[in-house]
């Protein structure tokens, strides 16, 4: 017996999740999205928003699993949710959302090492956001310093930004965590020519 759907309290409900499942011709979720009014509400109906979701994504639906995940406000998603919905908007190209979910999903959550990431990720796909991006790459490395990938990131966002020095700081710095990285590499080798073409005035 589920005790969010029969225990008597009050209602958390999302709207109109059964509605757009049918109108994309699929069945209805087999029980509307709802919870009670606790702090476990936003939660469950979160979790509830998010397995929604992944019923599109195993349909084809992606638009109709990134309106589920669009249901809940971002602050309320799980890390992992968070990211798959940011992650299903990036493949949609969708690149201004995902930013916005990515974005009010850390300023919920500002030391989840995972989320900043997923900020600093979906901003420096965004070739118009390369400053936010440099400083949400900062922030994500800050976070998670033994994190290889934290450091190459915030090297290619300091690259994006002109900022040669600091992008062969960082880019160094991934290479140390993760020797022979190929994709390290090869920032770095460009980054360095970069650097000498700078001083030469080339």
């Amino acid at each position: 017996v589920d005790p969010f759907l029969h225990d008597g309290k009050r209602r958390w409900v999302i709207p109109g999740a059964s509605e757009m499942a049918h109108a994309l011709g699929r069945d209805a979720p087999p029980a509307p999205i709802v919870a009670p009014l606790t702090a476990e509400g936003p939660a469950r109906a979160a979790a509830e928003a998010a397995n929604l979701a992944a019923q599109f994504v195993r349909a084809g639906q992606l638009d109709a699993a990134a309106d589920a995940y669009a249901r809940v406000p971002p602050r309320d998603h799980a890390t992992p949710d968070a990211q798959a919905a940011a992650a299903l908007l990036v493949q949609l190209g969708r690149l201004e959302e995902a930013a916005t979910l990515a974005s009010a999903a850390v300023d919920a959550h500002p030391t989840d090492a995972g989320l900043t990431a997923l900020r600093c990720g979906v901003l420096l796909r965004i070739p118009t956001r390369t400053v936010e991006a440099a400083h949400a790459c900062e922030a994500a490395r800050a976070l998670a310093p033994d994190r290889w990938e934290a450091w190459y990131q915030a090297g290619i966002a300091a690259w994006q930004v002109g900022r040669l020095d600091v992008a062969q700081q960082r880019l160094e710095s991934a290479l140390r965590a993760r020797p022979g990285a190929p994709e390290v590499l090869r920032a770095l080798a460009d980054v360095r020519a970069q650097t000498t073409q700078t001083a030469s005035g080339l």
